[in-house]
């Protein structure tokens, strides 16, 4: 009996799924043209034409969240440049154009978690302005992250990455956010080791979440930069259980720093 549910279910969406183009998005919403958001979570959206969002200039807020979208054309967001907030998550996308965010100069929030995306190039999010505050990405299957891909975004204060298969940090990764960078969630990821210049230049960094890792060894200096520290999350790591005096050492030069090895006791 289960499995016919599911077949029923898996057939229901299918047949009702929406292309989303400007006449469905008209009947949606016949007042578009003056609305400051639009909210298209939850709709069965699977695909997105290229008229669908023309010269829509005065939108601020899109949600696009739970749906079925796989993947978004190239000119999806051409021109757009009123968008500031953007939500893609909960989808099945897989796969991100280069430039496809390219004229969404005024982002200061982009969400695309809970996705399948498995790589961000050097041009995944160029043409994103430095307006952009908060950049989630969570829970995505990210195995490769380009260098240079957060390059421009010098007033990004909230990173997180959480729940993908990253192994490695590259050192100029989180180079170009300074002392702007708040809050970065590298949590339930499978690093192994924290080099001197894993977090380099994060010198305003309040709180550094590595908890749900692998990590065996963390370099002595890898705290070095980050002198506004508040709180490192250790919890589930190998070094956390075998190292347990040597860890607690590691913010020894930064009086506000807390190192939290469990889940107890921690801010």
């Amino acid at each position: 009996m289960y499995q016919y549910f599911i077949i029923f279910l898996l057939n229901f969406n299918l047949i009702n799924s929406i292309v989303l183009d400007r006449k469905q998005l008209i009947s949606w919403y016949p007042d578009y043209k003056t609305r400051s958001d639009l909210p298209l979570d939850n709709r069965n959206i699977t695909s997105i034409t290229l008229d669908a969002f023309q010269n829509l200039k005065n939108v601020i807020t899109l949600d696009l969240s739970v749906n079925n979208l796989t993947y978004i054309q190239l000119g999806t967001f051409a021109n757009w440049t009123s968008l500031q907030n953007l939500d893609l998550s909960y989808n099945q996308l897989t796969h991100l154009d280069d430039y496809i965010f390219k004229d969404l100069t005024n982002l200061t929030q982009l969400y695309i978690m809970n996705n399948q995306l498995f790589e961000l190039t050097m041009f995944t999010l160029s043409g994103v302005g430095d307006c952009l505050q908060e950049l989630n990405l969570n829970q995505n299957s990210l195995a490769i992250i380009d260098p240079f891909a957060f390059i421009r975004f010098d007033y990004l204060e909230y990173l997180s990455l959480n729940g993908n298969n990253l192994v490695k940090l590259d050192p100029f990764l989180f180079t170009a956010m300074g002392e702007n960078l708040k809050a970065l969630d590298l949590s339930n990821n499978s690093f192994t080791n924290i080099t001197s210049i894993s977090f380099i230049g994060l010198t305003g960094l309040l709180e550094l979440d590595l908890s749900f890792n692998r990590i065996e060894s963390i370099d002595v200096d890898s705290f070095i930069d980050l002198f506004n520290l508040r709180v490192v999350y250790l919890t589930d790591n190998p070094i956390a259980l075998k190292q347990p005096d040597y860890v607690k050492k590691l913010c020894s030069l930064i009086p506000t720093c807390t190192i939290c090895l469990t889940n107890k006791n921690c801010p």
